[in-house]
């Protein structure tokens, strides 16, 4: 499969949802990016570069229509956003089969809330490793904190207490690998910071590609 961008989309009542996946077949993994909008951030936009930059195809999904993001309580709605990103991994899973590319792990990029969805999809998938950026991980439930078996990397603002203190009693119910990287959000440098820890993080065990 040669280098190539390509948009995905899924139902979602009267709406769709949308997806880009950007990757080649030799890549060093693929990194799933959630967050729980219907548009991406700047900063994902960010994010994406450096992990092209790095050899990492990407899959880009916004698990909310933009009708839908005036909903009270959709973004702390884990069982819909979670069966969303199921949905988006399976579809881009049935068409790399289709497609005959070599087999890759998936590892996840998830930001604020989307963060506990994408836990409990990587717990359910082995993913091969977890970026939550920001986000109360605490709401994935203790079943799927337990049995995360994925890499896990926590990055937060520094000056959140609040969210640190949530973060802290989730990471107790975590066996596995797990590291909490603290960003100040004054630093002129975090967003570049952020993206090399992530980078680095989702590099520092290559997947296994077949």
């Amino acid at each position: 499969m040669s280098s190539e961008t390509l948009l995905f989309s899924l139902p979602a009542g009267n709406d769709v949802l949308r997806g880009s996946f950007s990757g080649t077949g030799n890549s060093r993994g693929i990194v799933l990016l959630s967050e729980a909008s219907a548009e991406p951030r700047e900063t994902s936009r960010v994010f994406l570069t450096r992990f092209h930059d790095a050899g990492l195809s990407t899959f880009s999904v916004n698990l909310l229509t933009p009708r839908e993001e005036s909903f009270s309580g959709i973004h702390d709605n884990v069982p819909l956003l979670c069966g969303r990103l199921r949905d988006f991994l399976d579809h881009l899973k049935r068409y790399l089969a289709r497609e005959n590319a070599a087999r890759q792990d998936f590892m996840f990029y998830a930001a604020d809330a989307a963060s506990p969805a994408a836990l409990r999809v990587s717990a359910e998938r082995d993913g091969r490793a977890i970026v939550c950026h920001g986000g109360l991980i605490d709401r994935a439930g203790t079943f799927y904190l337990n049995s995360l078996n994925s890499p896990l990397l926590f990055i937060a603002d520094r000056n959140d207490a609040a969210l640190l203190v949530m973060a802290e009693r989730a990471f107790r119910k975590i066996s596995g690998v797990k590291e909490m990287a603290l960003i100040d959000p004054s630093d002129p440098g975090a967003l570049r910071i952020a993206a090399d820890r992530m980078t680095d993080w989702f590099l520092r065990n290559p997947p296994e590609v077949t």
